[in-house]
């Protein structure tokens, strides 16, 4: 009885993942704009950026660097 009962159990459990890969796939959402590759770069197993993630990170790419030159403790005065 309790090893009939195990031998249900197993194939019902290996039956299930099976039947639930046969399931329809769901309908694809409208594919956004892609940004290009680079051709400068060598890219492989990275997904490609949507548009919408390039505009929202340009404004910190587009950074500059700027060194203290001096400060001078005495104003100059005329």
């Amino acid at each position: 009885m309790l090893r009939t009962l195990f031998v249900t159990a197993l194939l019902a459990g290996v039956a299930l993942p099976a039947h639930a890969q046969d399931a329809p796939a769901a309908p694809l959402a409208p594919q956004a704009p892609l940004a290009p590759k680079p051709a400068a770069l060598a890219v492989e197993g990275v997904p490609p950026l949507p548009l919408a993630m390039v505009a929202k990170v340009r404004p910190y790419l587009e950074a500059r660097a700027a060194g203290f030159a001096g400060w001078d403790p005495k104003p100059a005065r005329c």
